[in-house]
């Protein structure tokens, strides 16, 4: 098990919902950032999670696409590859990640504490256009201080975006190293 593969593994995760939205005509954009205190900010301009005014429809969402639990050292050494892991087990590997979703005109936020939402659903007006943030930082007590590496990222979209016609990928390191 690679540490650094397995953590690269949770942008992956994310990304490929990405890649399906531009696969399919609806995202055109994304920008990966790499941050200080190795967290990683994805962002794109596709449809984003179908929410809606219904709290307990995006209740349901939640819980179907993302809600996880703790995982701990010894269950994290039983898993083995990340591939293919879903979201749920990525946010489950996450000591914060945030999500944002912004479509018809709202702006939907949800935080997560390894795996844990931290508040019901916030819900506020938007003038934006559509699109989803993820903000995430992987379980230190896991993935130690092992750090993105943008050529490992850089690899791996070349390989798995190349397909997609009309899909612009921007990476942006600034994360200390």
């Amino acid at each position: 098990m690679n540490l650094q593969n397995n953590m690269h593994q949770l942008i992956y995760e994310f990304l490929e919902q990405t890649f399906e939205e531009a696969r399919a005509g609806y995202c055109t954009k994304v920008e990966i950032s790499l941050l200080p205190g190795g967290q990683v900010k994805i962002t794109d301009n596709g449809r984003g999670l179908p929410f809606s005014k219904d709290l307990h429809g995006n209740k349901a969402v939640l819980d179907k696409v993302l809600s996880g639990s703790p995982i701990t050292n010894a269950e994290y050494s039983q898993m083995g590859d990340l591939n293919s892991a879903g979201l749920q087990t990525v946010n489950s590997l996450c000591e914060e990640l945030q999500v944002t979703v912004t479509r018809d005109g709202a702006q939907y936020q949800q935080d997560y504490i390894c795996g844990i939402a931290q508040h019901d659903l916030t819900i506020s007006d938007s003038v934006c256009a559509s699109g989803t943030e993820i903000m995430l930082k992987p379980i230190r007590s896991i993935f130690g201080d092992t750090v993105f590496s943008q050529e490992l990222l850089d690899k791996w979209l070349k390989d798995r975006s190349a397909d997609i016609v009309n899909l612009k990928v921007n990476v942006i390191s600034n994360h200390i190293l």
